[in-house]
């Protein structure tokens, strides 16, 4: 793999397959449309649903799962542009597109709350119908959330925390936009201080973390009034729900056992001495050094110069993975290219990170910033992955695809698996595959002992503002380097300097606990990842798309029955956990074969310089 090539610049997407701007007259009779089928399916069935035959109450719920259809690609297009350019504009169109579909919604809301409140033997009924029967995951979703009879004190109560926890998210939107970010003297993006938190150079590396932190930390006292406002919301909410514990609310929508997530959780704790506190020690080995800083945790390995990758390169990489692993993903991938439905150039007012936008009346969409990193490589598997995923599962309408944290991360950690096996292959120096195994196990750290730390501190919080009525940001910054600092062990340095790291993580605010997915994702993912490379299922890739086209037509335990993978089994989460371990033995091993220690150089180094002094030379 050679050298980027300077012109090989990163594509941008044509939004105009879903409207050809924010002006489309289909936009509007998108609206109009949604809006008349609301009223026709209220005219036809709100206050009777619970008497509607089997094949009417199909009937229903198909034109209730079209009106949703269209909603959400009016909704995708708004999030696409304001993602894409974060402007006042695009803010504004945003906000109006969520106010107009809200307006809709309100005219079916009767429908999924008449379908929670079904009896057994209703339920049992309409499942003859074969409409039904394929949403009856859905169907049951619905009825384990339903809330309870509140009182109209309690309903006002709801709807008013809704809206103030909705300003909130808004404030932090433009608190972030608006964030002081500086290096030298000179003003710079979010995302090139991101780009540069994952350089070679240590200084670059320190330098660029620290002036995220002071950004976030000259906003502290807002960002934490944020965290209290939604943390409170959550808490009425969850009384009323009568939810034992902050968690609770989200393995619920997850359709999970609390047990599960617990188990979860507990592998990871227990596994984190031997995998991620290991590495993070092999990491400062690397580097020389006792102890690396927080914003060192990232750095590629030192002495080996980091690959870099044109996008073509890369795009050619993530192709031929899937190519070579199934013909059908590798042309659905190529589609996201070809019709220009990729969006991988950094850009000033972009927002960060990556994602994938599921459309079903159209064509899914990919976002990323690409700086030519072997994570960066692996960050586009991982989108296109997810939008191989919607393209699979689309047919199942709306209702169907709304995959849970049980599945959501499978389709995307699966693909970089691919990928990343195909660049160990290409690559013939041995430092370079040391290299890449270590970037790879960096992901990995950021995926699941990461996103664990992230949980305990979201728990932490919640029950701290529980506790206490409110957090003071210091508060808030002292549990955050708490929950790092048992996850990444003694070898990594958590202090002032990254003590308001917090802020900059919005899953925690717009969508409580939705961080421990990520582990979920990856260590089931890692453990099906093992059955295919064993080749103990026969037609696996068959099998594996079948189960991407399912949607959220089935539950995760079915799903997984046709590789003989079973997430309630105690011992399920201690599988994937141990490949990780094995990466690292790996790795541990390499240091020592490849000369990778300059601990060991150092101390030499030193020695000799102690001797020197002896002798009087």
């Amino acid at each position: 793999m050679g050298k980027a090539a300077p012109s090989a610049l990163p594509p941008q997407w044509d939004l105009s397959s879903l409207y050809t701007s924010a002006e489309d007259p289909s936009f509007k009779k998108d609206l109009a449309s949604a809006s008349l089928q609301a009223e026709r399916l209220s005219s036809l069935c709100e206050g009777r649903v619970a008497d509607l035959p089997p094949k009417e109450y199909g009937e229903m719920l198909t034109a209730y799962d079209k009106l949703n259809v269209k909603l959400d690609k009016r909704n995708a297009y708004a999030e696409l542009r304001y993602m894409n350019e974060t402007n006042d504009a695009n803010t504004a169109f945003l906000e109006k597109t969520e106010r107009e579909n809200d307006a809709v919604y309100d005219k079916v809301d009767f429908f999924e709350r008449e379908t929670a409140n079904l009896s057994d033997e209703k339920v049992a009924e309409l499942m003859t119908d074969p409409v039904v029967r394929r949403n009856a995951v859905w169907i049951d979703k619905l009825r384990s959330d339903k809330a309870p009879d509140f009182d109209e004190k309690t309903k006002k109560q709801l709807e008013t925390n809704t809206k103030k926890t909705t300003e909130a998210l808004r404030l932090y939107d433009k608190t972030k936009k608006a964030l002081p970010f500086a290096l030298d003297g000179e003003k710079v993006s979010i995302n090139k201080l991101y780009n540069l938190s994952y350089s070679a150079n240590a200084d670059e590396r320190i330098k660029a973390g620290i002036a995220l932190n002071d950004g976030y930390k000259s906003q502290s006292a807002v960002f934490a009034k944020i965290v209290n406002t939604v943390a409170r919301s959550k808490q009425y909410e969850d009384e009323q729900y009568g939810y034992k514990t902050p968690v609770e609310a989200r393995n619920r929508s997850n359709q999970i056992d609390n047990g599960v997530t617990d188990a979860l959780i507990s592998a990871v704790d227990n596994a984190a001495p031997d995998v991620a506190h290991r590495y993070y020690a092999l990491k400062a080995k690397w580097m020389g050094r006792d102890k690396i800083d927080y914003w060192d945790r990232n750095a590629p390995v030192g002495g080996v110069e980091p690959r870099r990758y044109s996008f073509d390169e890369a795009k050619d990489i993530v192709l031929s993975a899937y190519r070579d692993f199934d013909p059908e993903m590798g042309d659905i991938a190529q589609k996201f290219f070809d019709e220009k439905r990729v969006d991988a150039r950094p850009a000033p007012n972009k927002q960060s990170g990556e994602y994938a936008m599921r459309i079903i009346d159209g064509k899914s969409f990919v976002s990323m910033n690409f700086n030519g990193s072997t994570n960066d490589v692996l960050a586009l598997a991982h989108e296109l992955g997810h939008g191989i995923h919607y393209e699979l599962s689309k047919k199942n309408g709306a209702l169907g695809t709304q995959t849970g944290v049980t599945m959501n991360e499978t389709a995307s950690i699966f693909g970089e698996m691919l990928a990343f096996d195909r660049m160990m292959r290409n690559e013939k120096d041995p430092k370079q595959r040391f290299a890449l195994l270590s970037d790879k196990m960096t992901r990995v750290m950021l995926t699941t002992f990461r996103q664990v730390a992230m949980h305990h501190y979201e728990e932490d919080v919640h029950n701290g503002i529980r506790e206490k009525g409110a957090l003071s940001a210091k508060d808030i910054g002292a549990i955050w380097t708490k929950a790092q600092s048992a996850s990444m062990g003694p070898c990594v340095v958590n202090d002032e300097k990254s003590s308001s790291a917090w802020a900059d993580v919005p899953h925690l605010l717009r969508t409580p606990f939705y961080v421990y997915g990520y582990a979920f994702g990856e260590c089931l993912t890692t453990s099906l990842y093992q059955v295919y490379k064993d080749g103990t299922v026969k037609d696996f890739p068959k099998k594996y798309k079948e189960m991407l086209s399912k949607g959220s037509t089935e539950r995760c335990p079915d799903l997984l029955k046709p590789f003989g993978l079973d997430v309630s089994h105690p011992d399920f989460w201690k599988q994937g956990l141990k490949l990780m371990k094995k990466n690292v033995d790996t790795l541990e091993n390499l240091t020592d074969t490849l000369g990778m220690d300059k601990t060991k150089k150092n101390a030499v180094s030193r020695a000799a310089l102690t001797a020197k002094t002896k002798s009087g030379r």
